[in-house]
């Protein structure tokens, strides 16, 4: 399988096992891309739609748990800083629950929500935005190239991209990565994988935090 990223043939194995879930084992082989640097699944262990769905709906992203709340301010209070009160976003990958556009909507910024399982709008993509944030979902996409390509198009010329995701890092052991547990991630970025996706749409990557991370325009 070639990484799905970049189309490169050099790839590595760089962990494989299999995971226990509800008295099912699920098989789980991650590649390491010798170009971008993404950690990526083997397309032959990927889950169902219809186990993606079930697992999406059972995550409680509530904003009344505050621990919840304060998790998201890691992305929103920073990223919050490039936005005019005018400004209309896309949350790309909603999910089932506003989140992150309840944060916006505290402040008076409008945000538009699409999400292929929720909120399946077409019409959403076919308008381009002030900016556009997608947090906790990259780790989710089954083609990230083409989901890529999508987010930057849905942006304007000079709109900022953000992202919350928990970056792979060289060296970490994977056996007690929390974010493998997931059974519906599928690929891992490293700083360096950013950087190449930035490279490749004409951006610079900003780090805000160690989650959080934003394309802007050079």
């Amino acid at each position: 399988m070639d990484c799905p990223l970049c189309d490169c043939k050099d790839k590595v194995t760089i962990y494989k096992y299999q995971q226990k879930f509800r008295d099912e084992l699920f098989p789980r082989h991650y590649w390491l891309c010798g170009l971008c640097g993404l950690v990526y699944l083997d397309k032959s262990c990927f889950v169902s739609r219809e186990f993606e769905k079930c697992r999406y709906e059972e995550h409680e992203n509530d904003l009344s748990c505050d621990g919840y709340r304060q998790f998201l301010l890691q992305f929103w209070e920073p990223f919050r800083g490039l936005l005019q009160q005018s400004d209309v976003g896309l949350d790309f990958g909603a999910g089932p629950g506003p989140a992150i556009r309840q944060l916006a909507a505290e402040e008076g910024i409008q945000m538009v929500p699409y999400d292929p399982y929720f909120v399946p709008h077409d019409s959403v993509l076919k308008k381009k935005y002030d900016f556009v944030v997608a947090t906790e979902v990259v780790e989710h996409f089954n083609r990230p190239q083409q989901s890529w390509k999508m987010l930057f198009q849905l942006a304007k010329e000079a709109a900022p991209v953000g992202i919350m995701t928990d970056p792979y890092e060289e060296g970490m052991d994977l056996s007690k990565w929390g974010y493998l547990l997931d059974l519906t991630h599928v690929v891992f970025y490293q700083t360096k994988t950013l950087n190449w996706i930035a490279h490749q749409y004409g951006k610079t990557l900003v780090t805000l935090n160690r989650r959080s991370f934003v394309f802007v325009s050079r």
